[in-house]
């Protein structure tokens, strides 16, 4: 969500527990065309919830190793990835290296699940897939099927956190 603070906009996730704010947190890590409309978050955060420590990284936050060893370093057990997936010309197989090497790597970096949320294409919002997926350090638990990747959907899946 776009947060207006102190004259400038983040990129915010706002998180809740039973209709109670828990906390935000501010995207840290910029693509380049979001330097001059965006600005940066200060610092990684993590939240408790039903007695689990899980965090948020948003978008870009996910290309850095820090981002992943501070979750591991505070616990998270899970950590939610809101994110717009551009859509990119290429092959199944591309796509899921892709996912191996950004979530599952970020997955066994930081011994969490990573649950990535992405946005759906839109008359406005031509250029996404929408190619959400669960990671853990093992692989991936589930994704969205190529030729879903264009269809709004809610995913619910049960998963299991190890302690």
């Amino acid at each position: 969500m776009p947060e207006i603070a102190d004259g400038v906009v983040y990129n915010t996730t706002h998180v809740y527990q039973g209709g109670m704010k828990l906390g935000s947190y501010r995207k840290k890590n910029l693509f380049y065309t979001e330097l001059d409309n965006i600005t940066p978050g200060k610092e990684y955060r993590t939240f408790n919830a039903h007695g689990l420590t899980f965090g948020v990284l948003i978008c870009a936050d996910v290309f850095h190793d820090e981002s992943f060893l501070f979750m591991k370093k505070n616990h998270a057990r899970i950590i939610f990835s809101p994110t717009f997936s551009l859509y990119k010309e290429e092959s199944i197989e591309e796509k899921f290296k892709r996912d191996m090497d950004i979530y599952v790597r970020g997955a066994r970096l930081s011994d969490a699940v990573i649950v990535k949320v992405c946005g759906v294409r839109s008359d406005y919002r031509t250029y996404l897939q929408a190619r959400s997926l669960i990671a853990d350090s093992s692989g991936i638990l589930y994704r969205v099927m190529p030729e879903e990747e264009h269809t709004e959907m809610i995913i619910k899946r049960e998963i299991t956190i190890n302690e």
